[in-house]
């Protein structure tokens, strides 16, 4: 399998913005840009909220019946997390999961 992110070279672009656009426009390299993007996001809350609660990552992880290093890895946003491992998280930190999906066509 190509990966999306592969022949990055911007110097043909006069802008970040342009260059990405322009990227975009690969089906693959969207998709892989759309799951790094929510990766992120889950990190940053789970991260903002741990700390909010004073809690260290093994006390969080304890909780949420995992490893500390699985926690780390969260919150670095360097693994995709499995919905089971996320309810736990989010449970283990007093919060709960809601799922929105919005799809562009109609069946």
């Amino acid at each position: 399998m190509n990966d999306p992110f592969d022949g990055l070279n911007p110097d043909h672009c006069q802008d970040g913005n342009t260059y990405l656009q322009e990227r975009l426009k690969d089906p693959q390299f969207k998709i892989a840009y759309e799951v790094e993007g929510i990766r992120i996001q889950i990190a940053e809350k789970i991260l903002e909220r741990r700390r909010a609660l004073h809690l260290t990552q093994k006390q969080l992880a304890d909780r949420a019946m995992t490893g500390q290093k699985v926690i780390s890895r969260i919150e670095r946003a360097e693994i995709s997390v499995g919905v089971d491992l996320l309810q736990r998280v989010v449970k283990a930190l007093g919060g709960e999961i809601s799922v929105d999906m919005n799809f562009a066509h109609p069946a």
